[in-house]
């Protein structure tokens, strides 16, 4: 009698225990974001198992008992023990506490389709598998990589190209690009659309962005599969564009102080400014990109991009109608040009070109044809620029170029600076 009391006392003991070891007893919480992912129970193993798409951030374990915010949790929360690295990666076995320190991928980034075993008796976790890579979908799929580059103050251009997975000649298909972003002066965003075939990368040139600013692009490709499965992927990129260099150096208004400078003028040609400086002394000049605030503020100034020669040379000769490459110096440089040859009297136009990343000086009479000459007083006066485009009419021919900015002009058919 005694023996089969036993026997029963054993057998029952051995259904209580199982019955309290199911799916669902535990979880992760991974980068605690209450997210839960739950283990199952492999009564062969005698543990609880768990396969996970994507490992990534601090996680720890729970039992179903937690509760957030309640006193005596600890006994709930199951993390890495001490004196052993909490970092895991693939066919190792971590000793667990409670509630442990954080566990998470051993030297940061994601482990992808990563199956672990989990046993609470034994305070282990065992990480089976994993994987580093991202697998690649078995259905249609398609991603896109977007790369925005600056080309000018205004202008950038953004480089695309599409991956696509399980699908048979993907060059076959027609993809429609949308690239979203808010052009200079704008508010809302605006959109322009291009349609790619016959391959898998294109490029789309914005020149409306803001000078001096980034903004951020989204390209989004959709095309439609063999088998009418629609596809659609996002990417997002910057372009960063620069300030239009200011002209500093032995200038009139102050040899080489930081908030002294020359602010260029365009006449159409994206990318290429013209500046019409006084120069003195040597006639020594270089380009920044923000003028300082005072006399002594050279720190503002080291502080953004600078444009000189591209050897750091103390000064080097920049002969006339000649163009010379310069380089962009992420901070101070000692290096200037000086016309060549250098004449104090002369009137000098410098013409700075992002395209070509090229300077020039030019003598400003040889361009206009004068010498800062003369406007008559009497008489309507038409003005355009060297686009053609007229900017000032029917006023007296005093009065025909005031308040327009430094540059070029035609005034009644005749080629006039504007300082």
């Amino acid at each position: 009698m005694k023996k089969f009391y036993f026997l029963a006392l054993f057998v029952l003991s051995v259904c209580i225990g199982a019955s309290a070891q199911s799916d669902g007893d535990y979880y992760l919480d991974i980068k605690q974001d209450n997210t839960r992912y739950y283990f199952t129970w492999d009564a062969q193993k005698n543990l609880y198992t768990i396969t996970v798409p994507e490992l990534h951030g601090d996680f720890k374990i729970y039992d179903s008992e937690y509760v957030e915010g309640a006193g005596d949790q600890n006994q709930h929360v199951f993390g890495a023990a001490d004196g052993q690295s909490a970092g895991i990666k693939p066919g190792e076995i971590k000793t667990c506490a409670n509630p442990g320190n954080n566990f998470s991928v051993e030297g940061g980034g994601i482990l992808y389709n990563v199956v672990m075993e989990f046993s609470p008796t034994d305070m282990t976790l065992n990480i089976v598998s994993g994987s580093s890579t991202k697998p690649e979908p078995t259905t249609p799929t398609i991603t896109i990589a977007a790369t925005g580059t600056a080309t000018t103050p205004e202008a950038g251009t953004v480089d695309y190209t599409i991956t696509a997975y399980a699908i048979d000649s993907p060059e076959s298909l027609t993809y429609d690009i949308t690239l979203a972003y808010i052009p200079a002066g704008n508010s809302d965003t605006s959109n322009v659309s291009t349609t790619l075939t016959g391959t898998l990368s294109g490029s789309q040139t914005l020149s409306d962005l803001t000078i001096g600013s980034t903004t951020t692009v989204t390209v989004t490709a959709t095309a439609t599969a063999a088998d009418g499965t629609p596809l659609e992927a996002s990417a997002t990129t910057e372009i960063t564009t620069p300030e239009i260099p200011i002209l500093i150096g032995q200038l009139a208004d102050g040899s080489w102080q930081p908030n002294v400078g020359v602010n260029g003028f365009t006449e159409g040609i994206p990318g290429v400014y013209y500046y019409l400086p006084t120069l003195v002394g040597d006639g020594e000049f270089s380009f920044v990109s923000k003028l300082g605030n005072s006399p002594d503020d050279w720190a503002t100034v080291n502080a953004h991009p600078r444009y000189a020669p591209a050897a750091d040379a103390q000064q080097e000769q920049a002969p006339i109608d000649t163009w010379v490459p310069y380089s962009r110096y992420e901070g101070s440089t000692t290096g200037s040009w000086v016309p060549y040859p250098y004449d104090a009297s002369r009137s000098y136009l410098v013409k700075f070109d992002f395209n070509t990343q090229t300077v020039q000086v030019r003598y400003a009479e040889a361009l206009s044809g004068i010498e800062d000459a003369a406007i008559p007083t009497d008489g309507p006066t038409d003005v355009y620029n060297l686009l053609g485009v007229r900017v000032s009419s029917g006023n007296t021919r005093a009065e025909a170029t005031s308040g327009l900015p430094s540059g070029i002009y035609i005034v009644n058919g005749t080629k006039t600076i504007i300082r």
